[in-house]
């Protein structure tokens, strides 16, 4: 039995990270013969998709680059509003037991640097299991503590060094995360339990299961422009490929603001 439940929390694992709707499926086939999950859904291609004409923009490298809805990137079908509308903004899903989201993290915050003001960066956890939800509630506790710059990479390496001992369980556990954020930031456990668990982070969780079902993600890392258009490392060609994109449809939406 322990060997079924390791076998099966790495499979979990794999979904969480996967770049196609093919991961996906496996996990939920999983899901039949062990304990339930909830898997994220294939990212749908919307039958307007294929019929928008390709944008043709000046790239930042000078060469000219056309990218085509329903192949390199997909028009969410219900659009997600924005924090601010006066901003582009851009969201990466991720989890912190992801290697791809990992790897591709520094890119996303050297991309991030570059931005002009009209752009606004968000990070969101996805969740489809209580280990990503633990993870979540971890992300949000930090970021309204202002000390999720000091955990975040630090729970991306502390959850691939576990992971890559076969410690499928590492920092599910409050008591786990409160001592690595109090290591890692100097936050009092009891300050960090209460705001773990304290109505704000519970809001903002339930928020971001909710917009990630809005935007059909299927995997991380993936991201979100402006709530309209979900890019893919499968989509795009790769995860710089996916911030080549994103460029594409961030000069799209500025252009069509006269901005």
């Amino acid at each position: 039995m322990r060997l079924l439940t390791l076998i099966f929390t790495m499979i979990v694992s794999l979904t969480a990270c996967a770049e196609s709707s093919d991961s996906a499926s496996t996990a939920a086939t999983a899901a039949t013969t062990a304990t339930p999950v909830t898997t994220a859904s294939p990212t749908p291609t919307p039958a307007t998709a294929a019929t928008v004409a390709p944008v043709t923009i000046a790239a930042s490298t000078a060469s000219a680059v056309s990218y085509i809805a329903g192949k390199h990137y997909t028009i969410i079908e219900t659009p997600v509003p924005t924090a601010d509308a006066s901003k582009i903004e851009v969201v990466e899903a991720f989890w912190y037991g992801c290697s791809h989201c990992r790897t591709f993290d520094p890119l996303v915050h050297a991309w991030k640097a570059k931005q002009a003001a009209d752009v606004k960066v968000v990070l969101m956890p996805a969740m489809w299991n209580k280990p990503m939800e633990a993870h979540a509630r971890l992300f949000y506790a930090a970021k309204n503590l202002k000390v999720e710059d000091k955990i975040h990479t630090p729970m991306f390496d502390a959850l691939s060094a576990a992971y890559h001992q076969k410690n499928r369980d590492a920092y599910t556990e409050l008591d786990d995360i409160a001592a690595f954020v109090n290591t890692h930031a100097a936050i009092e456990v009891e300050t960090f339990k209460k705001q773990y668990n304290s109505f704000g982070v519970t809001s903002q969780v339930k928020k971001a299961a909710a917009n990630a079902r809005s935007y059909k993600i299927s995997g991380t890392p993936q991201m979100i422009v402006d709530g309209k258009y979900l890019v893919t490392g499968q989509s795009a060609g790769g995860q710089q490929g996916m911030l080549d994109v994103v460029d594409y449809l961030v000069a799209m939406i500025r252009k069509a603001r006269g901005a």
